[in-house]
């Protein structure tokens, strides 16, 4: 009989409680014994093991301690809010490979450590990082951040390829970040930038790998203050844009109501046009032109100027040259009368339709001022030759006025 109620027991047990312990340790479902699923707290396990709360906060709905309470214990739990897995009475916890401290998560400080049993910060990494499409630093798909031992300057990298990636790292001083980068094709090719309180500064080397700290053999490209002036090939640059070198534009456009432009046109023409206007609406036509193959300008209305230099050979001194012809002033006389204007010189029509070329017109007045002053020398030897003449003949007079006066009183005695 004894032994009957025991197996009644046994089976009552098997089919009212939800949980059975055996001393080899195994725990078996008696309510659904096809899934071999486990419940505790629950007499309907939905998976093989199925933990249900027996707290009675109503938001905790299942709880698993590993460990004693008293001492650091691992712990997993749920609520109808959000799931946790926690490691209590004051011990990180490390996620790792048995001997290896993979990852850790540090309570005390909420930071996060990868490769390291103490971490610093939020999330501290002692290693590389990768992610890919495979195992390497290379491809398409690679992305590394990486650290140089025994460097002053932390440095990480962005990779597609082996000659195609962007280094960047930090520095202790006022310029406290930066990046180098390749570009793909000339392995020596590299350009850095640097940011800290005197604004952005880019630089350009022949080195492949440049430490930020230590900017060796680099040459300045472009530096933007913190006033806003931008700098092209200085480090210093004194304006809003100021540019050690040459410069290339097509076209420059002034700001403001009062604009205008310097236009060199793509037709060949290779000329500078400066004209005043509005985008779309130069005044083209009233343009000042610069020509760069022979140097001619053209100026539509007046030019004024507090001096003029005009150098053109040769000059007009041919007029004193001893074998030089010089005009009688009879021919001189015939050809105004005849042309209304000066010999060599254009008329008053021509001037108007074809314009006067200054250098020529000046050569050839100062040459008309040289005949003048020709003509008044010859005028002036004439002069003073009849001057003289003149004085010869008054002293003649002179003579023949006393000797009547003598011959005047011999007559008056004889009478």
């Amino acid at each position: 009989m004894k032994k009957v109620l025991l197996i009644a027991g046994i089976l009552l047990a098997n089919s009212t409680f939800a949980q059975l312990y055996t001393q080899s340790g195994a725990i078996q479902s008696t309510t659904n014994s096809s899934s071999a699923n486990v419940g505790i707290g629950t007499a309907s396990p939905l998976a093989n093991l199925h933990l249900v709360s027996g707290f009675s906060t109503p938001d905790q709905t299942g709880d698993l301690i590993i460990g004693n309470v008293n001492y650091p214990n691992l712990r997993f739990g749920v609520s109808n809010q959000y799931s946790w897995i926690q490691s209590h009475a004051g011990s990180p916890l490390y996620i790792n490979y048995l001997g290896n401290n993979n990852l850790i998560f540090n309570h005390t400080g909420g930071n996060v450590g990868i490769g390291t049993e103490a971490p610093s910060q939020k999330l501290d990494v002692r290693g590389n990082i990768l992610a890919g499409a495979s195992d390497a630093t290379e491809g398409i798909n690679a992305f590394a951040i990486r650290y140089a031992d025994g460097s002053l300057s932390n440095w990480g990298s962005l990779r597609s390829s082996a000659a195609t990636y962007m280094s960047f790292g930090v520095k202790a001083d006022n310029i406290n970040g930066g990046w180098l980068s390749s570009n793909g094709t000339l392995n020596f090719a590299k350009v850095a930038m640097t940011m800290g309180n005197e604004g952005f500064d880019f630089w350009t080397s022949p080195q492949q790998q440049i430490a930020l700290n230590s900017p060796v053999s680099m040459t300045p490209a472009v530096k933007i203050t913190t006033n806003g002036n931008l700098g092209i090939g200085t480090i210093s640059p004194a304006y809003k844009l100021d540019v050690v070198g040459n410069a290339q534009f097509q076209d420059i456009i002034s700001g403001g109501s009062n604009s205008w432009i310097f236009h060199t046109p793509d037709d060949g023409r290779k000329t500078l046009h400066i004209a005043y206007g509005s985008p779309g609406a130069w005044g083209w036509g009233k343009a000042f032109v610069l020509s760069g193959d022979t140097g001619n300008a053209a100026l539509q209305g007046k030019f004024e100027a507090k001096e003029v230099k005009v150098t053109l050979t040769p000059t007009a001194d041919f007029v004193f040259e001893e074998d030089y012809s010089l005009p009688k002033l009879e021919e001189v006389e015939k050809h105004i009368k005849e042309k209304k204007h000066l010999p060599e010189i254009a008329s008053a029509k021509v001037m108007e339709k074809e314009g006067v070329n200054v250098g020529e017109f000046q050569i050839k007045l100062l040459q008309k001022i040289e005949e003048l002053t020709l003509y008044s020398i010859e005028q002036n030897k004439q002069i003073k030759k009849l001057q003289e003449e003149n004085k010869n003949l008054q002293f003649q007079f002179e003579k023949l006025k006393k000797i009547e006066k003598q011959l005047e009183q011999i007559l008056s005695e004889k009478k």
